[in-house]
Order: C-alpha cells, then sequence, then structure tokens
C-alpha cells in the first residue's frame, strides 16, 4: 500500500519533508535523550541522507517503511519522529531470529520537553491498530534497552508481552562503537490485537 498518515486526539503523523532537518537532527544529536536508542546520529550529513531517505519512501507503492513526523494538532508543532519496518533487518545482527515476512517494529523517538504526556502510548496504539488493520502483519515487535523503564512500561501498557532479550551493537553516525546494549523484546500477535478490548 502507499503511505498514509495517521491521527490520534492529540497528535497528527504526516509524512517527512525536506525541511523537517533542524527538528528531526535536534532529536537524535541529543546524546542524552537518544542514549538507550541503537543509534545517536552528531553528524550533519549522515542526518540529511536518512531524512532524505524518509522524504523518498513518502512516493513509493508499495510503501515498506513508514516514517512519520510527529506534530501537536493544536499547534503543528514538531515533537519526534515515529517508524514502522521490517523486523527481518535485524536478521544481519542476529541471524537466530525467527521473525519473517509479516512481522513489523515500531519505534517512536519524542523530545525531552514532551515526554510524560501519554503521548507513547497514543502513538503506539494508534500504529497497532494500522498495522493490523492496514498492513499485512502477523506479529508486531518492539524493542527498547533494558534500563529503559519508561519504554517498557509504553510498550507493556498497550498489551505486548515480554518475549526475549538479546544484545545488538550500539552506533554513532552508522558506525559501531564497539558497545552492545541488551535490549528486551516484546511481541503482540494478530489473535492477541483482536482479543485486546475484548
Amino acid at each position: 500500500m502507499k503511505f498514509v498518515e495517521l491521527e490520534t486526539e492529540r497528535l497528527r503523523l504526516r509524512a517527512c519533508r525536506a525541511d523537517d532537518f533542524d527538528d528531526v537532527f535536534a532529536l537524535y544529536s541529543d546524546r542524552e535523550n537518544m542514549k538507550y536508542t541503537r543509534n545517536i546520529i552528531t553528524n550533519a550529513d549522515t542526518m540529511r541522507e536518512a531524512l532524505m531517505r524518509w522524504v523518498g519512501g513518502v512516493d513509493a507503492d508499495p510503501c515498506y517503511d513508514f516514517e512519520w513526523i510527529i506534530e501537536l494538532k493544536s499547534t503543528d508543532e514538531f515533537i519526534g519522529h515515529a517508524l514502522v519496518m521490517d523486523f527481518g533487518w535485524q536478521k544481519e545482527i542476529s541471524p537466530d531470529l525467527s521473525y519473517n515476512e509479516g512481522h513489523c517494529e515500531t519505534s517512536i523517538f519524542i523530545l525531552p520537553q514532551h515526554q510524560r504526556q501519554g503521548y507513547g502510548r497514543e502513538i503506539k496504539r494508534a500504529v497497532l491498530d494500522f498495522m493490523f488493520e492496514s498492513l499485512n502483519c502477523r506479529e508486531h515487535v518492539s524493542s527498547c534497552d533494558e534500563r529503559n523503564i519508561a519504554s517498557q512500561r509504553i510498550i507493556e501498557s498497550v498489551g505486548m508481552k515480554f518475549d526475549h532479550s538479546w544484545d545488538i551493537p550500539k552506533a554513532i553516525d552508522g558506525e559501531q562503537t564497539g558497545e552492545t546494549e541488551r535490549r528486551r523484546v516484546y511481541t503482540m500477535s494478530r489473535a492477541d490485537w483482536e482479543a485486546r478490548d475484548a
């Protein structure tokens, strides 16, 4: 299917644009805010290349990776970035993973000043509904650093269940640092999603 924009009660998830550069670079280059993520981006050229890939993906048909800018509907203010992607890319790092086509992963990154206001859970629920209603998703996967308690609470609050832990290389500007982080992997099947509000 083609790229689609999403809305929640308070938020708009829209397509990325080239003029989002300053906002997304400020988000991804904040080492403290992004310390629990797999890849911090501190190089402007690296960030610009990533953003242009996201912009180009908007016109892909079919669209495989959905990259959204998160805005407040009330003010159009940028507050973060969310995405859905095929989990299969991680087989290159951990070949023993059983995930394959039909398994999707989401990530949500929110500016510090907009955290702890329930936006993460609001986005997570909307993206879950989108994946199971509109995409050929059999199982949804989310992972987070085991030290990131706030993210774990958001993931668990929408009904996802802990599956396993694994180590993943950390990177800055796409280059591995030699360090790893221990991540907790959560899953939700289509049956679990259908029964969530039953």
